[in-house]
Order: structure tokens, then C-alpha cells, then sequence
């Protein structure tokens, strides 16, 4: 939701400086009045737009740091975070992805290899959360357990406007 309400901020931005451009140049005493009306009503809606950014990115993101810094692991971390979105409707907040990103090292050893199968499994086993699958889990020789599913849970949902 938080690049859909960018560009709706944009867009209404935009807005707002054209109906400032074009209120300066209104000479005639009637459609002053009428404009006067308007633009009360516009600076109530530009007013509940600030309020409701509020809500909508109440904190500063931090900064998130991949483990690894191959090309490969960057592009399966942005498929899983696009899965997650695609699938579960969940976002993945900076916080959040930085402690899961913690825990994917340490659950592989620090192996990026290892951390892109492990990426791969949860994806093609349709998991909403990280944990440490078996080896024969990855590879797949074991059939996926539902209930050994714990640890980091991704379930905040994306707010709907």
C-alpha cells in the first residue's frame, strides 16, 4: 500500500500546486466568491490527507542490510517479500525483515547457498514464515510439516485504505 498512497500523494500534490496556479489569475468578483468556497473545502481535504499519512507511514523505515550481497540472494529475497505480498497479503516492515533476515543466517550457517534453498523451500511450500526445515525437507524427501511452522510469523496484513 505504501507506494500506491506515494503516488497518490504525488498525484494529489501535483494537484494542489495546479489549483494554486489557477486561483491567482481569477479577477472576476463572482467566480472569486465561488473559488473562496472551493478552496475552503479544498484545504479541508488537503488537511485529512496529512492526517491520514499519518497513519500510513507512522515511523521511519530503518534501513535494511542483506546478509549476503550477491546478486542472486538480493533478487530471491525480493521474490520471497513479493511472494509474501502476492500470496499471504502480508508486507514485510524494515524491522521485521531485518530480524528475519538475522535469523535466515543464522539458521544457515551463514551459507548464502544454503539461505537461497531454504528462501526456495518456503516459497514452493507456500510458508508465511521462516524456520529451520530439515535437510531432508529441502531437498525433498520429507513432506512438509505444517506444524513444525514457528519462530519469525509475517502475518501483519496490509492496511486497505
Amino acid at each position: 500500500m505504501k507506494p500506491q498512497w506515494t503516488n497518490f500523494s504525488n498525484a494529489f500534490a501535483d494537484f494542489n500546486n495546479k489549483f494554486a496556479e489557477f486561483t491567482e489569475g481569477i479577477q472576476d468578483i463572482r467566480t472569486l466568491k465561488a473559488v473562496k468556497k472551493l478552496t475552503e473545502t479544498w484545504n479541508k481535504v488537503v488537511f485529512h490527507q496529512n492526517e491520514f499519512d499519518k497513519l500510513v507511514e507512522p515511523i521511519r523505515p530503518r534501513q535494511v542490510i542483506l546478509p549476503f550481497q550477491s546478486s542472486e540472494f538480493s533478487e530471491i529475497w525480493i521474490t520471497y517479500k513479493e511472494y509474501l505480498l502476492e500470496d499471504h497479503n502480508a508486507y514485510l516492515g524494515s524491522r521485521r525483515e531485518i530480524e528475519m533476515l538475522k535469523f535466515l543466517k543464522k539458521i544457515s550457517a551463514g551459507n548464502e547457498r544454503k539461505a537461497m534453498e531454504i528462501i526456495e523451500y518456503f516459497i514452493r511450500s507456500g510458508y508465511k514464515s521462516i524456520f529451520k526445515p530439515s535437510e531432508k525437507q529441502l531437498s525433498g524427501d520429507e513432506p512438509e510439516k505444517v506444524e513444525q511452522e514457528q519462530s519469525i510469523d509475517t502475518t501483519r496484513k496490509v492496511e486497505q485504505l
